[in-house]
């Protein structure tokens, strides 16, 4: 997550931030994005369920064991569509109903304080741990029924819930280190802005890939 707070948004002219319907936009986008993944998954799924070419059982390969891989291959990408359904609707739901931002001014009274850094890091570490909790049923369906099934898993929950925990930590550093940074670069960038955050951002990709 990368949270951007309102008072960094009004930093910004105001042409800039009512000329474009980036609610709008970014619902749209989630769709188009989530649609157009899940058609993909889809088109696997169901060459997934077409026979074994007979070029393959030629070559002496155990048919058995394609089967096998057929079926766990569909099974995980069952689950991952069905999680995606569940993370669009989450999605959506936040943004159409403003949560997130009804969240923030809640902490601003709560805490009673107007820094957009602290905020942004408390209200991400929520929404880090909210993203956990709702994605631990799926991860623990896919560690311990599907991956067990087809003999895959090695992992005890004692591990499991160590890696999760360790995951969460990992991300709510790393995600708040970046979120700072975005939102230092929009106060500071003016109407120029997103040249710094696309610069900004590709130095992180760079950064995490080497």
């Amino acid at each position: 997550y990368i949270i951007i707070p309102p008072m960094a948004i009004e930093q910004l002219p105001p042409t800039i931030v009512s000329a474009f319907p980036y609610k709008s936009f970014i619902i749209n986008a989630i769709l188009l994005i989530t649609l157009f993944e899940s058609y993909l998954k889809y088109r696997q799924y169901k060459r997934l369920s077409k026979p074994i070419p007979q070029e393959l059982l030629d070559l002496g390969i155990d048919k058995s064991k394609i089967e096998k891989s057929k079926q766990y291959t569909k099974d995980k990408m069952k689950l991952s569509i069905i999680n995606s359904i569940f993370d669009l609707t989450l999605e959506l739901t936040f943004l159409i109903f403003n949560v997130t931002a009804m969240i923030w001014t809640y902490l601003q009274q709560k805490l009673n304080t107007q820094n957009e850094y602290f905020l942004a890091t408390i209200l991400l570490i929520l929404e880090t741990l909210q993203s956990t909790i709702t994605s631990i049923p799926f991860s623990y369906y896919s560690s311990f029924v599907i991956e067990k099934q087809y003999n895959f898993n090695n992992m005890t929950i004692s591990l499991f819930i160590k890696d999760t925990i360790k995951s969460t930590i990992l991300n709510c550093v790393i995600s708040s280190i970046i979120t700072c940074l975005v939102i230092l670069a929009i106060s500071f960038g003016g109407e120029y802005f997103y040249i710094i955050v696309d610069i900004l951002i590709v130095i992180i990709c760079f950064v995490a890939m080497w």
